[in-house]
């Protein structure tokens, strides 16, 4: 049987919230990553910044408070970017390391920046330098609509041992660098799930994140030789193929990130009709529900909830196919009550499943015959 490890790649083309500022200008919140923290560079990097006339910085007391409240240290990825920037009122959240600086913006949770630094300091602090004004430059042109935005959100290792789905991950996650250094922009999945979930809660149903979304599966197969592989990357219609060895597979991620940037994708996205997008919103959600039935028959029943709901936020048509998504996985976490064998859950648990079968009574017009779920009847 094939392993799979799903990796799918959003582009976003269009939508955006509202800056607070000229998209030309920014507030920089820059945070201490990794361990040991780099404090010296960090403090280096901060003076330099200083002299920026459209850079403005947050103050270092008022992040610190921020880090500590939120008991956060060290480990940043988009979701917490998006979180702390709101509080701290930033444009952009720049995650500095001893050997890398991260920059998301913080309005959308996207990647503008993933560079490696030096040993060298002098060097170091340039490149950090540097790294915030290309950010800033993005986030420009994301306002502008003119920038490409890739979310990289499964990988199918399709034929290789399972001992490879890391090595997989590894070169989707190098995928995802190459891109950026070509202009891009990178959506992290955990982002994917927290703007569903803030769809869910405030009933956004034009949220522009989701609604501009289209999909890449990226899938890794045997090469002509045991030393090499194959890369199939496939947007709409477009289908991207390279070929490389493993010895060398950045290699083939660059000529990968080479197609993906310079393809026609935002003028296929403008010919696009209604009817078109339509049938590609479904498409693109039926990805994500097989994707959720994958991991529901893995027992992973919390990973498989989140990707049925954002099936359904990418095509709110399949309330139905939720609604019984939903039920089945109630009943899976809730079985050991439904077959009478011996369960001591925990409040948090009987929570969870009361709580998704109130989600498929509150998407149905009328409750469900909730007297057919036996986990259910016990639960009460």
């Amino acid at each position: 049987m094939k392993n799979c490890v799903y990796i799918i790649v959003a582009v976003l083309l269009t939508g955006v919230p509202a800056l607070t500022a000229s998209p030309s200008e920014a507030k920089v919140a820059i945070v201490p990553g990794g361990d040991p923290k780099p404090v010296e560079l960090l403090v280096l990097t901060e003076a330099k910044l200083f002299t920026e006339k459209e850079i403005a910085l947050v103050e270092r007391t008022e992040i610190d408070k921020v880090l500590a409240e939120q008991k956060l240290s060290g480990m940043f990825n988009a979701a917490n970017a998006v979180q702390l920037g709101q509080i701290l009122k930033a444009d952009l959240f720049a995650v500095l390391e001893t050997t890398s600086i991260v920059i998301f913006d913080a309005h959308t949770g996207l990647r503008f920046v993933d560079e490696t630094l030096p040993e060298q300091r002098e060097e170091a602090i340039k490149i950090a330098v540097d790294a915030v004004k290309t950010a800033i430059e993005k986030r420009q042109k994301l306002a502008e609509g003119k920038l490409v935005t890739f979310g990289v959100l499964e990988v199918r290792n399709a034929d290789f041992p399972v001992a490879r789905d890391a090595w997989c991950r590894a070169v989707a996650g190098m995928l995802e660098r190459s891109l950026l250094h070509r202009g891009g922009a990178v959506l992290e999945r955990s982002r994917l799930q927290l703007v569903n979930k803030e769809r869910a809660l405030t009933g956004d149903t034009e949220n522009t994140l989701l609604a501009s979304m289209k999909l890449i599966d990226l899938e890794f197969t045997r090469g002509e030789t045991p030393e090499s592989f194959k890369i199939t990357a496939r947007v709409g219609s477009e289908t991207f193929r390279v070929e490389g060895s493993f010895d060398k597979p950045l290699d083939a991620v660059h000529k990968i990130a080479e197609q993906l940037i310079e393809s026609k994708i935002e003028d296929n996205e403008k010919e696009n009709t209604e009817k078109e997008a339509a049938q590609i919103r479904k498409a693109e959600s039926v990805r994500f529900q097989r994707e959720s039935n994958f991991l529901s028959a893995q027992g992973r029943s919390q990973d498989a909830l989140e990707l049925a709901e954002v099936a359904f936020a990418i095509d709110p048509s399949g309330k139905g196919t939720l609604c019984r998504r939903l039920h089945t996985i109630a009943y899976q976490m809730a079985d050991p009550l439904a077959t009478g064998s011996e369960w001591n859950p925990t409040a948090e648990q009987v929570q969870e499943i009361v709580r998704i079968l109130t989600r498929v009574m509150d998407l149905q017009e009328t409750p469900p015959r909730l007297n057919t779920f036996g986990a259910f009847q016990s639960i009460r």
